[in-house]
């Protein structure tokens, strides 16, 4: 199989819930990748839920979900697509979806209480059904599953082994950590799931080195696994961003969800600390949030001295992210604490490295990305250091010059290349 757009074509089954899903990543993941992919001589059709829209220049087989939880969240997507049709068409649609969503909603309370599983859970048994009915008419050399829930594994996985074809599993987030472990009987799962695909699937993919380390530690009786278990980045798009001057006031702008752990309580206190010193800090820098921020971000913010340096842009379409990064002098990043930290690099990370602005990271127990951000020329903060530091930090962003960024190659041209080495390798 040679990765080159001369070389012969190749067909793969691509499994995953999310696909054309705007302001999701884990949909972004594989939106970005289709003209790579198919650039490199590899044919993709997506197996995807209803969630997103139908591709409109990739081959693209959609399928409702078998339970009404999931069916429930298909059906709301469906309403805000539908949006732009004429009046009587709209109110037509909208009648249909309410005749259709009222018992489909009742529905979904009894599967959630009989069931403790991700609500998407029951997307992989028509997933099943209708990628072996494409398989068996199209003949696929490779089934490849990425996500995003469970069920695309499993639907994969199932298909693969009906068909005798190779299975690939990618995993956006590690399954054993889709669910906090207080929930044992979803975690139990994962994890004989992930046991499972790693002794049946001819390729692991994970997308840090943090995480094959931790499935490693935990295939650890299954040492031939190890072997087929492979760290590949993810990449971005090119995308470097307009040049901006830069002025008195720094622009620091955050690009998606805040919550829980990833929050703003650092940055908070830091220029809490800054502003005793500086009096006229309210004057040096203001910060845009576009993404969706829980109660506690709010309160947060509510509870700063300089709130009205603040600014909630609320949750952006992809394509106005565009304008954020234009206007902002500092892109800064968030990751979330705790164990996940080692073994998830948030996928904004490499569509900031591709704008060219510099980043200031707000970072836990994870050296590569630490490594990465200092590589290319960014401020790093580990948020298990003293407060002061950020201060520090901050101080010089806020006050000097910035730092020049340094060009990435870390694409999702890279990227697919990559996978594509792997999976040779493994066949």
């Amino acid at each position: 199989m040679e990765s080159n757009s001369s070389a012969q074509t190749h067909r793969w089954l691509l499994v995953s819930y999310y696909a054309n899903v705007n302001g999701r990543a884990a949909s972004h993941h594989i939106d970005d990748r289709l003209s790579a992919f198919r650039h490199a001589g590899i044919d993709i059709t997506v197996l995807s839920s209803m969630l997103g829209p139908r591709y409109q220049n990739e081959n693209h087989v959609r399928v409702v979900s078998a339970m009404p939880s999931a069916v429930l969240d298909e059906i709301k997507a469906s309403v805000k697509r539908n949006r732009q049709h004429g009046l009587i068409m709209q109110l037509l649609r909208v009648l249909i979806q309410v005749l259709i969503t009222i018992p489909v909603g009742l529905l979904s309370i009894v599967e959630r209480l009989l069931m403790r599983r991700d609500k998407r859970w029951s997307w992989q048994f028509t997933a099943r059904v209708r990628g072996w009915l494409w398989a068996k008419k199209h003949k696929p050399e490779l089934v490849f599953s990425t996500g995003g829930p469970a069920s695309a594994h499993e639907a994969a996985r199932w298909i693969a082994k009906q068909l005798n074809l190779p299975l690939v599993c990618e995993f956006q987030d590690p399954l054993p950590f889709q669910y906090p472990p207080t929930d044992t009987r979803i975690h139990e799962y994962h994890l004989q799931l992930e046991t499972q695909l790693a002794s049946e699937a001819n390729a692991l993919i994970y997308l840090t080195q943090g995480a094959v380390e931790s499935a490693n530690e935990r295939f650890k009786h299954l040492p031939s696994i190890r072997a087929k278990v492979f760290a590949i980045l993810s990449g971005a798009p090119k995308n470097v961003a307009p040049s901006k001057s830069v002025e008195k006031k720094r622009v620091l702008a955050h690009i998606g969800t805040l919550s829980g752990t990833r929050n703003l309580e650092a940055l908070l206190q830091a220029l809490t600390l800054l502003s005793t010193e500086d009096e006229q800090l309210s004057e040096r820098f203001s910060v845009q949030l576009a993404g969706t921020l829980d109660k506690n971000v709010v309160q947060s913010i509510n509870g700063f001295a300089l709130k009205e340096q603040i600014e909630a842009l609320g949750r952006q379409p992809r394509e106005a992210l565009e304008a954020v990064v234009a206007t902002a002098d500092i892109l800064l990043l968030i990751q979330n604490t705790g164990p996940i930290a080692k073994e998830t690099i948030p996928s904004k990370v490499f569509e900031y490295l591709q704008t060219g602005r510099p980043i200031l990271g707000l970072i836990d127990n994870n050296e590569q990305l630490k490594t990465i951000l200092q590589e290319h020329g960014h401020a790093v903060f580990d948020l298990n250091d003293d407060i002061a530091v950020l201060r520090d930090i901050l101080r010089l962003l806020l006050t000097q010059p910035l730092p020049q960024a340094l060009p990435s190659t870390l694409t999702v041209e890279s990227s697919v290349n990559e996978v594509i080495r792997h999976i040779e390798s493994s066949l």
